[in-house]
């Protein structure tokens, strides 16, 4: 780290105020300030991985800008790049937040940002969304936070699984390939677990069906003409279909389904093009005022995504109905020409004629 680590800890030598007032299980502040001492020192004696045992008890109890730092410094120091990039991050927001009488000096603010854009030249980020909050999200296994994620998940060159779960949803997981530099952003839609329909015993029982009686025959006299049977239906009477109104509902649900496309997309389209110009923006800001008015575009757009991910939702379940209407649903059978004939035998001298009359 060069010049950069004794710089820093000459400044941070001071001792750390608690932001709030501990809880009842918490450290005194005298055990508290023994404790950010000792890590102190520990962390000049290049002991890390006692010093960051430390520190962390401390921030469980201090809200502190001095104490991210140092945990900032030791990760840095470890070799753990990814976790000090999101560390630094943090310290230069509370530092740019903290009151004026404990303001950060700026040149020591500089130093930081420089530190960070050199880290981030080696290494890889993901911008994580997620239409569920409260969600655990994973990265190669170790737990790195719950959704809503702020700002980047950051990554070494190379492949990454990252995951999120929530109970009571399907989980999602996805690998990525990470080259030196590169920025992603991904979506996580998550979808609730799907229940076994329950079976009614009552509805399984089948009534015994009666045995089909066939009607009797007539027999037709042969020494006498058979008559006309009757008029037969007109071409007017056309049987009426009975599955045209589910016909009907399916094409509606298709009508439906890609209209709900339409605007899912357009919205994802709206969403990611501001999200990414408002991450690009977050990240170079300096301004209090200004982080949080580009955290706000952030926002915005993350809401814009999940009203895209709730009408994609709609538009494939109305897409997946008009399926199973259209699949569900028998076609049409052709119609059938009815056809009534009637044959019999009549005297002809010492012969028969054969009459054959009726109508189609």
């Amino acid at each position: 780290m060069g010049r950069f680590t004794p710089l820093m800890l000459v400044w941070f030598w001071l001792p750390v105020a608690a932001a709030q007032p501990p809880p009842k299980t918490a450290l005194s502040s005298a055990q508290t300030k023994k404790l950010y001492r000792q890590a102190t020192k520990a962390l000049s004696d290049r002991k890390y991985e006692e010093a960051l045992a430390k520190l962390l008890k401390v921030e469980a109890h201090v809200q502190s800008y001095k104490v991210v730092y140092k945990i900032a410094v030791t990760l840095d120091a470890m070799g753990r790049h990814p976790e000090s990039v999101a560390r630094y991050e943090q310290f230069l927001v509370l530092a740019r937040a903290a009151p004026r009488k404990a303001s950060v000096p700026q040149k020591m603010l500089q130093v930081v940002q420089s530190r960070i854009d050199q880290l981030k030249h080696s290494l890889a980020s993901v911008r994580l969304l997620c239409n569920v909050s409260g969600a655990t999200v994973m990265l190669d296994g170790q737990e790195v936070g719950r959704t809503p994620v702020a700002g980047s998940l950051y990554a070494k060159p190379g492949t990454h699984t990252v995951s999120v779960s929530k109970e009571g949803y399907v989980g999602y997981t996805k690998e990525l390939v990470f080259t030196q530099g590169e920025h992603k952003q991904e979506v996580a839609l998550l979808e609730k677990t799907p229940q076994a329909p329950t079976a009614n015993p009552a509805d399984q029982t089948e009534s015994p069906k009666e045995p089909a009686i066939n009607p009797p025959i007539t027999p037709v006299s042969s020494a006498s003409m058979v008559t006309d049977p009757g008029p037969s239906p007109g071409d007017d009477d056309v049987p009426q279909d009975p599955h045209r109104g589910r016909r009907t509902w399916g094409k509606v649900a298709v009508g439906g389904g890609a209209a709900l496309l339409v605007g899912a997309t357009l919205l994802y389209f709206i969403g990611s093009s501001k999200g990414n110009a408002a991450h690009d923006s977050y990240m170079q800001a300096r301004d209090h005022e200004e982080i949080a008015r580009h955290w706000s575009d952030v926002q915005s757009a993350e809401t814009t995504l999940v009203v895209g991910h709730v009408l994609l939702g709609a538009s494939v379940a109305a897409l997946g109905t008009a399926a199973y209407l259209f699949l569900s649903t028998p076609s049409p059978s052709p119609r059938k020409t009815q056809v009534d004939l009637s044959v019999g035998l009549a005297p002809l001298g010492e012969g028969a004629a054969l009459s054959i009359s009726g109508r189609y």
